[in-house]
């Protein structure tokens, strides 16, 4: 219980930063600037682990790629924009980048807790961990924001059937991505959020309730992250099997070992 429950109140204060910034920017954009934890985690897990977590040539340079596809889809996104838009997206940015810092470090105490404890059940998991989380939202909330915990009236103020819906999403996301931590790995929930960023994109082109247009700059740009993203976890996945595979002179000396 208290080791799920300090994991909840990570995710909590991680949940607070993606409403933060989510409220001064799109879907698309955050989902964009939400693939920089690849070189936040691996610069994370370089200083952690030491050489062990070292991180290839190709490696950095997928992830100085990635790094540069984001400049440019957010100079492409704000190009001709007022100077209150730009502030606006500077800070949106920096709680992005705090947001990611701090679900970094979760996903990684989730991980090992969740694969550490699997006597216990899926569901007796997430709901000693959801219940910290949403006990400490709460918290933040009477912290940053008292006057909307003052009455119902005022906490329940513009709820519409796109807030409940918004709500069975979040939830719906957050019980799959612990089960991806707790059944597979990383790399296919990575894969699922890179290939995401191109479909809220065309949702919202297509759907009449947004008025975004498409760009080829744009477009380019979100591909070149996509593509970036893609190919360093597929690069992760194949330098982990080669560690894993063993070497000629291992198997040489087996065979060696085992004579006539």
């Amino acid at each position: 219980m208290r080791v799920f429950s300090c994991i909840g109140c990570i995710y909590a204060v991680g949940d607070f930063l993606e409403m933060t910034s989510m409220g001064a920017m799109d879907g698309a954009s955050y989902q964009v600037l939400l693939q920089s934890k690849l070189v936040i985690t691996a610069l994370m897990m370089w200083a952690i682990k030491g050489p062990s977590a070292k991180q290839t040539m190709t490696q950095w340079s997928s992830l100085t790629t990635l790094t540069i596809g984001m400049i440019i889809f957010m100079v492409a996104e704000s190009g001709g924009g007022k100077s209150e838009t730009k502030s606006a997206g500077v800070l949106a940015t920096v709680f992005v980048l705090m947001k990611v810092l701090v679900s970094c470090f979760a996903a990684v105490i989730a991980d090992g807790s969740l694969k550490q404890y699997k006597a216990l059940p899926l569901y007796v998991q997430l709901n000693q961990m959801f219940f910290s989380w949403g006990l400490f939202s709460l918290v933040l909330a009477l912290i940053f924001e008292p006057a909307v915990l003052v009455s119902p009236s005022a906490f329940f103020h513009g709820w519409n059937t796109a807030t409940l819906l918004v709500v069975m999403s979040f939830s719906v996301k957050t019980v799959l991505t612990m089960t991806l931590l707790k059944v597979l790995d990383s790399i296919m929930k990575n894969i699922g959020e890179a290939v995401a960023v191109l479909v809220i994109y065309f949702c919202q082109i297509l759907l009449p309730q947004f008025s975004k247009d498409f760009e080829v700059l744009t477009f380019l740009a979100m591909m070149c992250v996509i593509m970036t993203v893609t190919t360093y976890v597929f690069l992760q996945h194949d330098n982990g099997s080669k560690s894993q595979a063993p070497s000629p002179s291992t198997s040489g000396g087996q065979k060696a070992a085992a004579g006539p």
